[in-house]
């Protein structure tokens, strides 16, 4: 495992597994009460650093498009639907209230913090200064 974030609620964990035989990345859902898991993602490119909303019904994550680009993938992993894209970027994270979508990405040149409405509006506003991209986004709780 290499990534692991659990649902508001604590009974859900979502993992970033590499496949020892294929040496790809997908996204599994641990039932961490009953101890089962369940391969929620099968893009061919990686699947990682995934986010819960607060409100534990959909889960964000970064994944690479056929092209190697980086994008951002949204599912509600409990329905089964499946993943749809998002953005163009990279560690995406949740407002608080779960309103926004906030994630890194490059543009005209740069690196920059970005937020879309969450999860269905496209791309919205350029939130942050150069020298703060490059980090995973922190949300205050004030």
């Amino acid at each position: 495992m290499t990534a692991s974030t659990v649902t508001p609620l604590m009974r859900i964990s979502v993992v970033s597994i590499v496949d020892e035989e294929s040496s790809n990345q997908d996204l599994w859902l641990l039932d961490v009460a009953r101890g089962l898991r369940d391969r929620f993602t099968f893009e061919e490119a990686a699947d990682f650093l995934p986010v819960w909303s607060p409100d534990g019904s959909v889960v964000a994550y970064s994944s690479l498009d056929q092209a190697g680009n980086p994008v951002i993938r949204t599912v509600e992993p409990l329905s089964g639907d499946e993943p749809r894209f998002v953005v163009r970027g990279l560690e995406p994270s949740f407002s608080p209230k779960g309103d926004w979508l906030v994630y890194t990405a490059k543009r005209r040149g740069r690196w920059a913090i970005w937020r879309a409405r969450s999860p269905s509006e496209a791309l919205i506003a350029e939130v942050s200064l150069e020298s703060l991209a490059g980090v995973l986004v922190p949300w205050a709780f004030t």
